[in-house]
């Protein structure tokens, strides 16, 4: 089983998703979701997901890339499962560091389907950003992967 089918299978057996039996498509479970990645710039505020739990997120957007409304600290390994629903176009996401310019990692998530993105922090006290390219309409999390 590979790292996909590993934090897909998690994510079932903690009702973090759900798989439509018919479709094969998968979907956040609703009363999971918590934060709507609505931030058109860089958000101003921090959440710490060793005190807070994991981040879940979701948007859609037309134009302009969307960020996590939030910095993400707390932990050092980071994993995020996104699930890409848009029909026709790559979903690409990037990981930043708050006081670095440039991206650090990246994954691309095809159209309906779904991906992994991993990153290693130096430590707990960094502070990371999710930045999702547009046209986009994507739904998610990022959790301790330590």
């Amino acid at each position: 089983m590979d790292i996909k089918e590993k934090e897909i299978q998690f994510a079932e057996e903690n009702g973090l998703v759900c798989v439509d039996e018919t479709t094969g498509l998968m979907t956040l479970t609703s009363n999971k979701l918590e934060n709507s990645v609505d931030a058109l710039g860089i958000p101003d505020k921090s959440w710490n997901i060793a005190e807070k739990g994991a981040y879940n997120f979701n948007g859609e957007a037309q134009g302009s890339p969307l960020y996590t409304d939030y910095w993400l600290t707390g932990i050092t390994h980071y994993r995020s499962l996104i699930l890409n629903h848009h029909e026709t176009r790559k979903l690409t996401v990037y990981v930043d560091i708050k006081g670095l310019s440039g991206t650090l990692k990246k994954v691309t998530v095809g159209p309906k389907e779904a991906g992994i993105l991993e990153y290693v922090a130096e430590s707990t006290s960094k502070e990371i950003l999710l930045k999702f390219s547009a046209p986009s309409n994507f739904s998610g999390y990022i959790r301790n992967n330590g």
